[in-house]
C-alpha cells in the first residue's frame, strides 16, 4: 500500500513536469490532483480498514490516469482521474460511519480510565468538558454528521487523557489518605473502650484493605470510595466508644453522689449534688440522641460540681477533725495541772495549728493526718494521766495485800480468753488487762509495735494483740508516740491477724 502511494506521488510529479515543460494546456492536472487529495482524505478516516476495495480501486484508477497521460491519451486520462475521484469519495463515505463509531468508542474507553482514576475529583473541568464533547459526538453521529462526530470524539478523548494524567499525578494524595485512615484505625483500636465498636472497626479495616488494593490497580475512584466508607465506620466507632466512656463516667459519678448523700451533708453540698444529678440526667438524654458533644460537656460540668462538693466535704471533715483535737487538747491541759505532759501537748497543739494552715491551702488529707496525730498524742497523754491517777490510788492502799492468788487467777482467765480461735478479729473483743508499757524514744531504735511485741512476747508477729488492746489511743498501728502507756495483754495462744481497713 505504501509502495502504491509513493508510485502515485512520483507519477503525478513526473506528469506535471512533462506537460508543464511542453506547455500542454489540456492536461487533466486538476482532476488528477483532486483524485490524489480525495484518496488521502479517505485514508484519514481509515479507508484502508473500512473500505479497502474502494480505496484500492481509487488508487489504481489514478495510476491508470497517469499512464494514459504519459501515452498522450489526455481524454482517457481525465476520465480515469474523475473515476478515481468518485472511487475515493465512495471509500471515504463508506469509512466515515465505522470510523466515527470507533472514535466514539475510543472516547468512551478514555472516559472509563479517567473515571476510574477519579478525574471528576482531581481534574473536574477537563473531565466534565470531555463528557460534554462525548455526548455531542454521539448526537452528531445519530444525525449522520460523522465528520463532526469524529472531531468532537477526538476532542473528548484528548480532554479525558488530560484528566487521567492529572489524576495520576495526584495519586499521592490518595495514598496519604489511606495511610492517615490506617493510623486513625490503629489509634481507636488502642482505646480501652474499643470493644464497644468492634463491628465498626472490623468494617473499617476491610474497607482500608480494599482501598489499598484498588489503589494498587489505579482504580482511584474505588479506592477513594472505600476510604470514605472506612472513615464513616471510624466516625461511628468513635461515637460508640465515646458513648460507652461517657456512660461509664455517668455511672461512676452517680455512685459517688449516692455515697456522699448517705452521710449528713450541709445544705449547700446537697444543692450541689442535686445540680450534678440534673447534669447527668441531661447527659444521658443527649447520649440517646447521639449528641456526644453536649453529653460530654454536661458530664464535665457534673464532674466539676461533684469535685467541688468533695472539696467542701473534705474541708468540713478536716475542720471537724481539728476542732475535735482542739477540744481534746483543752481537756488534756486542764487535767495536766502539773504540766508533766506539757511538751507532748505543745507538740499536739503545733500539729493542730499546722493543720489549720493546711486547710487554708487546700491540703485537707494532710490536715486530717495532723489532727489524727495530734489526737493520738493527746490520747496517749490522757491515758498516761489516768494511769498515773490509778497508780497513785493503788500506792495509797494496803501495800501488804497479797496479790499472788488474784493475779494468777486473772492471768489464767486471760489466757483462756485469748486462746479462743479468732478472738482478736472480733470487733467486740476487749483484751484482758495486763501489764503496761511506756513507749520509748531512742535516736537509733525508737519503739514501734512489732519491736515492743518482740520484747514482751519474744515474737514480733504478735504485735496486732497490742494494737487491738490499745485501740482507744492508737488510730494507726504505724503511728505511736513516746510517752504513750500501752496495755500489754497476755500472749494469745494463736498468732493474731490484722486486716487494714
Amino acid at each position: 500500500m505504501k509502495r502504491r502511494k509513493n508510485l502515485i506521488l512520483l507519477l503525478v510529479s513526473v506528469t506535471c513536469a512533462i506537460f508543464i515543460s511542453s506547455c500542454e494546456v489540456d492536461v487533466p492536472i486538476k482532476e488528477m490532483a483532486a483524485a490524489r487529495n480525495g484518496i488521502e482524505d479517505a485514508k484519514k478516516y481509515d479507508a484502508e480498514k473500512y473500505a479497502p476495495n474502494e480505496i484500492k480501486n481509487a488508487e489504481e484508477l489514478l495510476i491508470q490516469s497517469h499512464k494514459k497521460l504519459v501515452d498522450g491519451n489526455t481524454d482517457d486520462a481525465r476520465k480515469s482521474a474523475n473515476d478515481a475521484i468518485l472511487a475515493a469519495n465512495n471509500a471515504k463515505n463508506k469509512s466515515l460511519q465505522p470510523y466515527a463509531d470507533s472514535k466514539i468508542k475510543q472516547s468512551g474507553e478514555m472516559y472509563d480510565l479517567a473515571e476510574k482514576a477519579y478525574a471528576e475529583k482531581f481534574s473536574p473541568d477537563n473531565f466534565e468538558q470531555g463528557k460534554n464533547f462525548n455526548s455531542e459526538a454521539k448526537s452528531q453521529y445519530e444525525q449522520g454528521d460523522y465528520i463532526k462526530s469524529v472531531e468532537l470524539a477526538e476532542k473528548s478523548s484528548a480532554l479525558f487523557t488530560t484528566a487521567l494524567n492529572d489524576s495520576l499525578q495526584n495519586s499521592s494524595s490518595i495514598s496519604n489518605e489511606i495511610s492517615s485512615t490506617e493510623k486513625k484505625l490503629a489509634e481507636i483500636k488502642r482505646d480501652k473502650n474499643s470493644n464497644a465498636a468492634a463491628s465498626n472497626l472490623t468494617k473499617a479495616e476491610n474497607s482500608i484493605k480494599n482501598a489499598r488494593k484498588a489503589f494498587d490497580g489505579k482504580d482511584f475512584k474505588t479506592s477513594w470510595r472505600e476510604i470514605d466508607s472506612a472513615k464513616k465506620e471510624l466516625d461511628a466507632a468513635s461515637i460508640a466508644i465515646n458513648k460507652q466512656r461517657i456512660s461509664a463516667s455517668i455511672a461512676e459519678m452517680r455512685t459517688d453522689i449516692k455515697g456522699m448523700q448517705a452521710g449528713g451533708l450541709a445544705q449547700d453540698i446537697t444543692s450541689d449534688l442535686d445540680s450534678a444529678t440534673s447534669e447527668l440526667n441531661g447527659a444521658e438524654l443527649s447520649l440517646g440522641q447521639n449528641n456526644i458533644k453536649d453529653a460530654d460537656a454536661r458530664v464535665i460540668r457534673a464532674a466539676d460540681i461533684v469535685n467541688n462538693a468533695k472539696f467542701k466535704i473534705k474541708k468540713n471533715e478536716a475542720v471537724a477533725a481539728l476542732n475535735k483535737a482542739e477540744n481534746q487538747l483543752a481537756q488534756a491541759r486542764n487535767k495536766d495541772r502539773d504540766k508533766k505532759y506539757y511538751d507532748n501537748l505543745n507538740k499536739a497543739e503545733n500539729l493542730i495549728k499546722s493543720g489549720k494552715s493546711l486547710v487554708t491551702s487546700g491540703k485537707f488529707n494532710d490536715a486530717i493526718n495532723n489532727a489524727d496525730e495530734a489526737e493520738s498524742i493527746i490520747n496517749a497523754a490522757l491515758n498516761s494521766m489516768e494511769n498515773d491517777a490509778q497508780n497513785m490510788a493503788v500506792s495509797s492502799g494496803d501495800d501488804n495485800q497479797s496479790k499472788d492468788g488474784s493475779i494468777a487467777a486473772n492471768e489464767a482467765e486471760d489466757t483462756k480468753a485469748d486462746d479462743e480461735d479468732g478472738v482478736l478479729n472480733d470487733p467486740n473483743y476487749k483484751p484482758a488487762q495486763g501489764k503496761t508499757y511506756i513507749v520509748q524514744w531512742r535516736k537509733k531504735d525508737t519503739d514501734c509495735l512489732w519491736k515492743i511485741s518482740l520484747k514482751v512476747y519474744k515474737d514480733a508477729s504478735f504485735w496486732p494483740a497490742i494494737f487491738i488492746a490499745n485501740k482507744d489511743q492508737i488510730k494507726n498501728p504505724d503511728l505511736i508516740f513516746p510517752g504513750q502507756r500501752l496495755i500489754i495483754p497476755p500472749k494469745p495462744a494463736k498468732k493474731p491477724l490484722y486486716k487494714k481497713n
